[in-house]
């Protein structure tokens, strides 16, 4: 069964985030501690350490996890290189952004380290999508429209006002929406929102 991964304790520095995203958290695989993350925003991987209730062996609880969630594509850095290029999965053949979709979907054969770093990166991104949608539905309504991309809003109001505007008949007209995602379940109106906003 895939591992499930969680970023809590979340610290951003959209100063000092040139290439990456330049974060510090605490990373939680099935409930329980397991690491500290946290990349210096220019370009690096991120680095994981040992925390005291966490793993006695980062790296070999580092594999167990990486081939938990993709455990037919990590491999030892030689033989990950071999098989990409012999399956023909590399940057120079199939494209930059070709190969990244590869590598994401579990076609590229990558290492243990890099596994795991994916599955921390696709958590962070959650984690500040979670954070970003739970602050937007307390001040606007969001919603999304037939035929557009993307997650629409209205102007920010208090909240007695957005509480009444919530309850209008006839809002989904008024507003030409297709979804309110204040409206929605949690969990449904964030997979709108992580789809509307990778699109």
């Amino acid at each position: 069964m895939k591992p499930h991964i969680e970023i809590r304790n979340l610290k951003t520095a959209a100063f000092a985030s040139q290439e990456t995203l330049c974060f510090s958290a605490r990373v939680y695989v099935d409930g329980k501690p397991f690491c500290e993350a946290r990349n210096e925003g220019s370009g690096g991987p991120n680095m994981f350490q040992r925390i005291p209730r966490g793993p006695e062996q980062l790296n070999s609880a580092i594999r167990e996890i990486a081939l938990r969630l993709r455990p037919n594509s990590v491999a030892l850095s030689v033989d990950a290189s071999r098989a990409n290029e012999a399956a023909g999965l590399t940057p120079a053949v199939l494209g930059w952004e070709a190969w990244v979709k590869a590598r994401e979907d579990g076609r590229v054969v990558i290492t243990h380290w890099e596994a795991f770093e994916l599955a921390v990166d696709q958590a962070v991104s959650k984690a500040l999508c979670v954070r970003d949608l739970k602050r937007s539905l307390k001040t606007r309504i969001l919603l999304t429209r037939e035929g557009q991309t993307g997650v629409f809003q209205t102007k920010a109001m208090k909240p007695q006002e957005l509480h009444r505007a919530l309850r209008a008949e006839g809002l989904e007209q008024r507003l030409g929406a297709k979804q309110v995602l204040n409206l929605l379940p949690f969990e449904q109106a964030l997979a709108i929102y992580q789809k509307q906003a990778a699109a």
